[in-house]
């Protein structure tokens, strides 16, 4: 599953740039802190479906972990060009790592850990979070010498990326490590990340560039509505998230009651997010981003439809790492469609927009995947989601090609309507 995509905005030329060498140290600050919050949900969610055995909880627990960009991500992103980029970011990391070692603390102790205590810091510490990604991203443009888009596509990977691997991670160390332990070894990535960051000092914001930037909300929704190149692609990425939400967080009863252990749950999702990993690998499926889109949305599907009959381990394994690494490649093309798709006055507040789709879309298939399990079953679920996502691709395609035909012929015309 993806995290958000969005676009650099426009920055005044005249700001001053940092060292090239700045530029990887943010990423790798980023990429240290999305991994360590990202380590404790496997054990999360296999901890409250152990002590608890619910649906309805499992499912609250899943979309605990996308709740608070659905909250929070319409109105934080603002409060870096307030206060300053830097030092939002320093501050959320600090709080990030109080959090997670808070949850770590909850955890220790004999008899039943209070699971649901946990949820609600580890949730916060994702809530902390959510303004970072838009105030590094935001930063980009004034990064290094390099193109600005390029530094942003840079940042885009770690955060993708990073947000499958902890989770994977986190799946290895199920049954292996004690669930504090691994709260406590995330708290350790975000203070790695805040070590990062030491001594560097963001460019100031220019405010009257911002605002004389900030396009007109009408203006962002008549081109989503409008273009069938950026309804093709929103759609995409919406269903590519929804699936993974429902899947990852249903693979815990589907684990055990068909592969019958805790374990096999941590290593299924071990093997979707380093499969995720994968996605350059999948770069032969489509020729174009459109048919990268499509045609991925089809193999996804089958690689869905192929854990039905697969078995555990080899069988099962695979079929996930095919699933992440093409999850990840269509979510990738489509965003190429919307970067390419809307005029660049507008592009960071469209895929701002997309992203809060996106993360909503997340919700809802954590909340869903554990019910659907409890109605269908597990092999019902899979079929269920291998289907939607087939024929999703499918029906699409006709949809966008006709708006990047149209827009082929007029430039200008990704705006109009289809």
């Amino acid at each position: 599953m993806g995290m958000p995509t969005v676009s650099a905005p426009a920055t005044p030329t005249a700001a001053p740039r940092v060292r090239p060498a700045v530029r990887s140290r943010l990423v790798l600050s980023h990429a240290l802190a999305s991994v360590g919050m990202s380590l404790p949900w496997p054990l999360l969610l296999d901890g409250v479906w152990s002590s608890t055995g619910s649906e309805s909880l499992l499912g609250l627990t899943g979309a605990a972990r996308m709740a608070p960009y659905v909250l929070f991500s319409w109105w934080v992103a603002a409060l870096a060009d307030r206060f300053g980029r830097g030092r939002v970011v320093r501050k959320t990391l600090w709080l990030r790592t109080a959090l997670l070692a808070g949850t770590a603390a909850l955890l220790v102790g004999p008899g039943v850990p209070p699971w649901g205590y946990a949820v609600v810091l580890a949730s916060a510490a994702v809530a902390a979070g959510t303004p970072a990604y838009p105030a590094l991203m935001a930063a980009m443009p004034t990064v290094g010498s390099g193109s600005a888009r390029r530094a942003s596509g840079l940042l885009v990977t770690v955060e993708v990326a990073s947000f499958v691997v902890g989770p994977a991670v986190g799946g290895l160390a199920l049954g292996r490590l004690a669930p504090a332990t691994v709260c406590l070894v995330g708290a350790g990535f975000c203070a790695a990340a805040l070590l990062a960051l030491r001594g560097i000092r963001l460019p100031a914001v220019v405010k009257a560039d911002h605002a004389a930037s900030a396009p007109e909300t009408s203006s962002v929704v008549r081109v989503i509505c409008r273009s069938a190149r950026v309804r093709g692609a929103v759609a995409a990425i919406c269903v590519v998230n929804f699936v993974n939400a429902a899947l990852l967080v249903a693979l815990v009863p589907i684990a055990d009651d068909r592969w019958g252990s805790h374990t096999a749950y941590g290593t299924a999702t071990a093997a979707f997010g380093f499969g995720a990993l994968g996605a350059p690998l999948l770069a032969w499926i489509g020729r174009t981003a459109i048919g990268r889109v499509h045609l991925g949305m089809v193999v996804f599907g089958g690689a869905l439809f192929a854990l039905v009959p697969a078995a555990w381990p080899v069988a099962v394994l695979a079929a996930l790492a095919l699933a992440g690494g093409i999850a990840v490649h269509v979510e990738a093309a489509a965003t190429e469609l919307l970067q390419d798709g809307v005029p660049d006055r507008i592009r960071s507040a469209v895929l701002g927009v997309t992203d809060s789709a996106m993360v909503s879309a997340a919700a809802v298939g954590s909340l869903s995947g554990p019910l659907l399990v409890s109605l269908w079953g597990g092999t019902g679920l899979l079929v269920g989601l291998a289907v939607a996502t087939a024929v999703a691709g499918f029906v699409a395609l006709p949809t966008v090609v006709r708006g990047v035909t149209r827009s082929a012929l007029d430039p200008g015309s990704s705006a109009e309507p289809s």
